[in-house]
């Protein structure tokens, strides 16, 4: 019999699924100029309200939200994996598994060359990382 999963753990799922599309819409809105400049002339080379073209270039808070606790949970496995050396072999195998279309675990814990209750454990680690990062524990 398997062990019963937590209520967020499909959440979180769900959230490292969006990971790719989030930062790509990140990117185009940091891209592209929002505002036009506000003198009375019309002319000008720069923007006019500085704090009105910085909201418009972020993502809704829920979404900025997802993304920082991604990237704080990376920054974590970092630091503490750092001395084990599998830091990059976690990054590898959630990377394979949620930010790739159609990405299963089992199949990465083959192209990481770990064994498939390693790359669970792996897994759950960073998981309970998100997952507290987005305060559901």
């Amino acid at each position: 019999m398997s062990k019963p999963r937590e209520p967020w753990w499909t959440y979180v799922k769900n959230v490292l699924r969006l990971r790719p599309k989030l930062e790509e819409e990140l990117r185009d809105r940091r891209s592209m100029s929002v505002t036009t400049s506000y003198k009375a002339s019309g002319r000008g080379s720069g923007t006019g309200r500085k704090t009105e073209s910085a909201a418009l270039k972020e993502l809704p808070p829920r979404q900025m939200a997802y993304l920082n606790a991604i990237c704080t949970a990376e920054k974590e496995t970092k630091r503490l994996h750092r001395r084990d050396g599998t830091a990059k072999t976690r990054l590898d195998l959630i990377e394979k598994t949620y930010y790739v279309p159609d990405g299963k675990l089992q199949k990465a814990a083959d192209e990481c060359y770990i064994s498939y209750p390693t790359a669970v454990r792996y897994q759950g680690e960073f998981f309970r990382i998100v997952a507290r990062e987005l305060k559901l524990l």
